[in-house]
C-alpha cells in the first residue's frame, strides 16, 4: 500500500508541472479525484489540499467514502488543509466509522485544524479507539477545542500502555496550560519508562510556565536522558532560572548528556 509520504511526492510533481496556457490545474485535480486508478485519486486530493482553493472542498468530502485508504486519508488531510468548516461532519463520520485506523487518525487531526466546538465530543469518544495513533491524534485534538475541559481526559491518557498515546497527552494539558496539571506530570516526570513522555513532561510543566513546577524540573535534571534534561533545563529557563544557576552544575556531566539539535526541546547551555 501506498503511503503519504510517496503519494506526497507525486502530488509534488502535479503541482510542479508547468499549467498550460488558459489550464485551471485545480479543475484537472479535481476531474483526478474520479480517475480509475487510486494512487492518481489520493495524488490529486494532496495536491487540492496543497493547492488550498475551496472549490475543491465539496469533491474531497465525496473522495471520505473512497473505497482505496489511501485516497480517504488523503482527502481527510487536504480537508483539514483547506480548513472549510462545512467539512467537519464529514470527517467527523470519517473518525467515528472508518474501519481504517489511518484514515480515522487523520480524519480527527483535521479535525484539530477546522477548530469546530461542536465536533468536541467526537474526538472525545475518540480517545478510547482501538488504536493507539487515533487515541493520540484524538487527545491532542480534543485539546485544541475543548481547552479546560479537556484536562481531566488527557490527565487520564497519561497512563495509557502506548508511549505514544502518553506523549501526546502530555502535549496536550501542556497547550491547554492548566497549573492543575501539574502534579500529575510531576508524577510522570519522575516515573514514566519512556524518556520521550517524561521529556513531553517537562516540556509541558514549563509550557505552563507555574513556579509550583520548579521542585519536579530540578530532580529531573539528574534524570539519565538528555532528552529529560534538556527540557527540564529549558522548562526552568522559561520559569526564571539562569543558565549559570548552580542548580545546572553537573545536569550534562555525562559524555552523552548534551542534547544534539536533533532531540526534542535541545537547549544550548
Amino acid at each position: 500500500m501506498i503511503g503519504l509520504r510517496a503519494l506526497s511526492a507525486a502530488a509534488f510533481v502535479f503541482v510542479a508541472l508547468p499549467a498550460h496556457a488558459g489550464t485551471d490545474r485545480v479543475k484537472l485535480f479535481i476531474a483526478d479525484l474520479t480517475s480509475d486508478v487510486g494512487e492518481v485519486r489520493a495524488a490529486a486530493a494532496l495536491a487540492l489540499g496543497e493547492a488550498g482553493d475551496r472549490r475543491a472542498v465539496d469533491p474531497l468530502k465525496a473522495v471520505l467514502d473512497d473505497e482505496f485508504v489511501d485516497v480517504r486519508k488523503a482527502g481527510a488531510w487536504a480537508l483539514g488543509e483547506l480548513g472549510d468548516k462545512s467539512s467537519a461532519s464529514n470527517l467527523e463520520k470519517s473518525l467515528q466509522k472508518d474501519g481504517a485506523p489511518q484514515v480515522r487518525m487523520a480524519a480527527s487531526a483535521a479535525l484539530g485544524k477546522l477548530r469546530v466546538t461542536a465536533t468536541a465530543p467526537t474526538r472525545k469518544a475518540a480517545l478510547a479507539d482501538t488504536d493507539s495513533g487515533v487515541r493520540a491524534q484524538s487527545v491532542e485534538s480534543l485539546a485544541s477545542v475543548a481547552g479546560l475541559e479537556a484536562v481531566a481526559d488527557a490527565q487520564a491518557l497519561l497512563r495509557d500502555e502506548n508511549w505514544s498515546v502518553r506523549c501526546s497527552a502530555t502535549n496536550a494539558l501542556g497547550a491547554v496550560k492548566s497549573r492543575e496539571s501539574i502534579a500529575a506530570l510531576a508524577g510522570v516526570l519522575s516515573v514514566d519508562d519512556t524518556d520521550y513522555v517524561r521529556a513531553g513532561a517537562a516540556h509541558a510543566l514549563g509550557n505552563i510556565g507555574d513556579k509550583a513546577a520548579i521542585p519536579a524540573l530540578k530532580s529531573a535534571l539528574k534524570d539519565p536522558s538528555a532528552k529529560v534534561r534538556g527540557e527540564a533545563a529549558h522548562s526552568l529557563l522559561k520559569l526564571g532560572y539562569a543558565k549559570d544557576d548552580p542548580d545546572f552544575t553537573g545536569a550534562f556531566s555525562q559524555p552523552d548528556a548534551k542534547p544534539t539539535p536533533a532531540d526534542a526541546g535541545a537547549i544550548e547551555l
